[in-house]
């Protein structure tokens, strides 16, 4: 009997990874208004490198295709007066056609188990208040799963002195839109 299952194989971001990676993570988008992406060309890990010596890209593939990825640096952050040992997930994501599969749950599993190698006591990451899905998934998988209340990310968008510097505000679910005429 032959076995017609795709198989996922999870392993460690690879040098010929690169280009492929940074082509899925292009096609990868916050849904919002405006779709935001990370570029992370022309080398996918050079955030990594910047943010920590000691990363990891997990790399979820399906017949020799990359369909997933995460993304995650082993960093040391203070809370209130503790330094920690942390497992910062700064970028993950999975084929369009390839959500709602075992695809995510498989990264997240290999990088539990890094995360606990490493030492880290907790992981953070930034989530899209709009992707509700991911946060019920991590409520169910992990006990002491919390989100934040409140985050506010700016995004200054600028062009020639002429042009309008527009300044976009997330503050929870209130999306505002502010313009700015630079001063002459």
């Amino acid at each position: 009997m032959i076995d017609s299952k795709p198989r996922i194989n999870i392993r460690p971001f690879a040098d010929g990874d690169n280009r492929k990676l940074i082509k899925l993570a292009r096609s990868i988008g916050v849904p919002a208004r405006i779709k935001l992406g990370v570029d992370r060309s022309p080398e996918f890990c050079a955030f990594n490198r910047l943010l920590s010596d000691r990363w990891d890209i997990l790399v979820a593939e399906e017949n020799h295709t990359i369909v997933g990825f995460m993304d995650m640096s082993h960093i040391r952050m203070r809370l209130d007066k503790i330094i920690v040992p942390v497992t910062y997930v700064s970028l993950t994501g999975v084929q369009e056609e390839r959500r709602g599969t075992s695809v995510f749950f498989r990264l997240l599993d290999a990088a539990e188990k890094l995360s606990r190698a490493s030492g880290s006591i907790m992981a953070s990451a930034l989530i899209n208040i709009k992707n509700a899905r991911i946060d019920t998934i991590l409520k169910k998988r992990f006990r002491g799963y919390q989100h934040g209340e409140r985050i506010v990310i700016s995004c200054i968008l600028l062009g020639p002195v002429t042009a309008w510097i527009r300044i976009f505000l997330m503050v929870g679910q209130q999306n505002k839109i502010s313009r700015i005429s630079p001063a002459s």
